[in-house]
């Protein structure tokens, strides 16, 4: 492989930064835009390598392998659902890959998805929201996020249980 070919997996292969991550659930409505959008080149390569090579090969992400695919399909449902709230427009043909992959019994349409709370289970729980939220607090005090951004993180309003203080 050569430079160039390294240097545009590095760059769009991952997320533009090194760092691939599917992004707890509970946050999609309120990442920054850098790290929504990012979401979205991280989901299409997972999907891509799911799809074509039998597997993912990224350890923060290689997770979902442990899943169903019908979770990947229902997360991207989720994330394309804000994405659309947020920006008006969604790639019909990367939502067509979605479903005709993660749901190919029904050929992408009329599933069953997991129940919001099984989604990920085990994986999305409390310990990975809070790990997403300390990488978002660093970006933050590097100065990668916005006080106006950072300020749709009060820690009151993303600890569902209210354990946390």
């Amino acid at each position: 492989m050569g430079t160039k070919q390294i240097f545009r997996k590095f760059r769009f292969g991952f997320g533009g930064n090194g760092v691939m991550r599917i992004w707890h659930k509970d946050l999609l409505s309120i990442l920054p835009d850098k790290q929504f959008k990012g979401q979205n080149r991280d989901l299409v390569a997972i999907l891509h390598d799911w799809r074509d090579k039998g597997k993912t090969n990224h350890i923060l992400i290689n997770k979902v392998m442990n899943y169903d695919k019908s979770h990947l399909g229902y997360y991207a449902e989720l994330y394309y659902t804000e994405y659309f709230r947020r920006y008006n427009k969604v790639n019909p043909v990367i939502l067509d890959e979605f479903f005709r992959f993660c749901f190919p019994e029904n050929d992408g349409e009329f599933y069953i998805r997991p129940y919001y709370n099984s989604l990920f289970a085990g994986w999305h729980n409390d310990i990975y929201l809070m790990q997403c939220y300390y990488n978002l607090q660093e970006k933050y005090d590097c100065g990668e996020i916005s006080e106006e951004e950072w300020e749709k993180f009060n820690i009151f309003k993303i600890c569902q249980k209210g354990d946390i203080k």
